[in-house]
Formats: structure tokens, C-alpha cells, sequence
């Protein structure tokens, strides 16, 4: 078939091995399997030892390679191809680091038709040795023709959703620094990369020595190139509303890896440009002057929903991020929590709820 379910390539394939595969060929029922990831040392995609977020939500990637063992493509025949839908992601530890494993059990729950297509729904635990540190739940992907894809009409709000947003309480946080500026170009990005944050957003945000750890990203991991829109009073909650933008191009490596012979930019990519936003305006604010030797590290325990209703292929093209801070407080840690519309070509392709950080001290530092 001139399209298959495929795992990613190159740059993008998340997992070393799989150690356990319960399911039977040719039959669509509840089935599972256990993969183990071994991140190694000087990975391309860490910095100072730690991964993204985004390697560890995509290293659970092998329900494609169970839904494909199934044999879907014998009932796909190249003319529908996977796009996730929905799921949701709880992380209840700290990111892993450089030398660590990751185990992944992971279940294909569940099956559904609807106008032809076969849809699936699945989850997975995420451990580290024995510590559960990862949940994805609420998972539900889908194949679907060329055509269908393009008449996608991206995320539609619900009207209680934008009842909801309009009738929040306004909130205040007064900013524990106060930088001037409003938009910040690709070489004020590339500053951050490198942790001249004092070069970033001015000399007040001299760490002075403090807080080595606190990254922002890998340099080829960088999503949001620009912020060109930046209220600290802005958005539905009146804690803040921020624009950032990607610049999107056929050649660009994430595209040819993910996947062969179906290009499309990985959901697992741009969610962590949401949460390369979100640590943007945490330094903005200044909250790292609550900290001494902190990460950022996402906040544990709470549910993070995520939709995609469009997809992002080779192309010329802006992907807009359009973030809205609805929590920030500094006890027990400093912490901010937001919404993220993610925007191609006027449509919302990806909505992000309850994005969560927190600015966690490394242990044995003073608080």
C-alpha cells in the first residue's frame, strides 16, 4: 500500500525495544504491550541532562505499532492514515534525565466506527524503574481520507466552553521584575537557548549565579521563535495573554521523520512549544527570584486535555501559539497554569488545557 502505519524515523523514533506484546493478528480486541525507552547521554534534544517534555509524552508512540500488528492497514489499504484526536496527560514526577529508562505499558482499550473509519482509544503508563512518573488517558486516534482531513474545520468551542471564558473573575499578579519590552524577535530566542537571560529581558534578570539548571530548550527543539504579542493583564483571566510563532518549512527535519510517506508535524512537537511559552513568561514575571537552583518541571498531578482537530504538513506557513495564563501563585513553589490555542491558516489545529509548570528546587538546595 502506498501509505502504512508507521513508527517515526530518524530523529523521532522514541523507543529502544519491546518487551511484552499481548494481542493476536487480525483481531480487533483490548490488547497491549510494553515498550522501554533508553534515553541516552548527549541526547540532541536535552539540555544540561534533562528531555523535554515532549520526548517523554512521545516515547509512548508504540500504539502505533500495536494498531498497525492488528493489521489496520490490511483494512485501510493506503487510503486512510492516523491522526490523533484526544487525550489526556497527568505527570506525577520530574522530567527523566540523560541514562534513565523509560517502560511504557500500553492498551488499546477499545474500538469504534464512524462514517467508515475505524477509531481506537488507549492509554498508557509511563515508569521509571518502578516509579510511575506518566499517565495518558482518554487517548482516541482515528484513520481518515485525504479528504476528510481537509474538510477538517479544526476545534469547535463549545457554547459552555465560551461561557466559560466570558464570564471568568479577572485576577491580578504583580509582576516580580518588569521588562519593557512587548515582542521578542529569533535572535532574542536564540539568547534564551543559551541562557543569556539578562540578555534576553534585561540586566535585572541577572541570575547572578543562581538557578544553572533553569533551561529553556534545545536549540533544534525550539518552537516559538518569536513573541509577538505579550499583556500581563491580558486574556479572560487577566493574568496574561501571549502570542508566539513558529515558522513552518517542507525541509525542516521534523517533517520527513514523522512519518514515512505521511508527513505531518508531531502533536508532541507543539505541545512543547506551549510549554516553551509558558516558561517564557515565568522568567518574564520573574518568578525565578523566588528560586535558587529550581528546573522547570511540569506540575504534578494535574490533568493536562489536549484536541486536534487539524494537522500540520509540509509546508510554507506561520503555526501562531496564542496562550492564556489562568493561575499563577509562588506557594508552595512558583507555579502558572494556561490554555493554548495552537493556529494554522486561521483554524485552531490543537487546543492545549491546563498547561502546567512549576519552578521546582533541585534537592539539596536551599529553598
Amino acid at each position: 500500500y502506498r501509505r502504512r502505519v508507521r513508527l517515526p524515523t530518524t530523529e523521532y523514533l522514541l523507543v529502544s525495544r519491546v518487551t511484552e506484546l499481548d494481542a493476536e493478528m487480525g483481531k480487533f480486541e483490548p490488547s497491549s504491550m510494553t515498550t522501554e525507552y533508553d534515553i541516552p547521554y548527549d541526547a540532541w534534544y536535552a539540555v544540561d541532562g534533562q528531555i523535554p517534555c515532549a520526548v517523554a509524552v512521545e516515547s509512548g508512540q508504540c500504539d502505533l505499532m500495536l494498531i498497525s500488528y492488528l493489521g489496520i492497514d490490511f483494512q485501510n489499504k493506503g487510503d486512510r492514515i492516523y491522526r490523533l484526536l484526544d487525550c489526556t496527560l497527568t505527570f506525577l514526577d520530574d522530567i527523566a534525565v540523560e541514562g534513565e529508562t523509560l517502560r511504557y505499558d500500553i492498551n488499546i482499550n477499545s474500538y469504534a466506527e464512524s462514517g467508515g473509519a475505524l477509531l481506537f482509544f488507549f492509554s498508557y503508563d509511563c515508569y521509571i524503574d518502578d516509579q510511575l512518573v506518566l499517565t495518558m488517558r482518554n487517548g482516541a486516534a482515528g484513520f481518515f481520507s485525504d479528504q476528510e482531513l481537509a474538510e477538517g474545520k479544526g476545534v469547535i468551542y463549545s457554547n459552555d466552553e465560551i461561557e466559560a471564558k466570558e464570564t471568568a473573575q479577572k485576577q491580578n499578579f504583580t509582576p516580580l521584575l518588569e521588562c519593557p519590552k512587548r515582542t521578542f524577535d529569533f535572535d532574542d530566542m536564540l539568547k534564551l537557548c543559551r541562557g543569556d537571560v539578562a540578555g534576553y529581558f534585561g540586566p535585572e534578570y541577572d541570575a547572578g549565579g543562581t538557578n544553572p539548571e533553569l533551561v529553556y530548550t534545545a536549540t533544534k527543539m525550539l518552537m516559538i521563535e518569536r513573541i509577538t504579542k505579550l499583556d500581563p493583564k491580558g486574556g479572560p483571566y487577566g493574568l496574561g495573554l501571549i502570542v508566539g510563532e513558529k515558522d513552518l518549512a517542507p525541509e525542516h527535519w521534523y517533517f520527513p521523520c514523522h512519518f514515512k510517506d505521511d508527513q505531518v508535524m508531531a502533536g508532541s512537537l507543539m505541545s512543547d512549544g506551549c510549554g516553551q511559552l509558558l516558561r517564557f513568561y515565568a522568567w518574564f514575571l520573574g518568578m525565578h527570584t523566588k528560586t535558587q537552583n529550581a528546573r522547570f518541571q511540569p506540575f504534578p498531578g494535574l490533568p493536562q486535555k489536549v484536541r486536534c482537530r487539524g494537522q500540520v504538513t509540509p509546508q510554507h506557513g506561520t503555526l501562531i501559539y496564542r496562550m492564556e495564563v489562568k493561575e499563577i501563585g509562588l506557594d508552595p513553589l512558583p507555579y502558572a497554569i494556561a490554555d493554548v490555542e495552537i493556529i494554522l491558516n486561521g483554524k485552531i489545529v490543537v487546543d492545549f488545557r491546563d498547561l502546567g509548570l512549576m519552578l521546582k528546587e533541585e534537592e539539596n538546595s536551599a529553598p
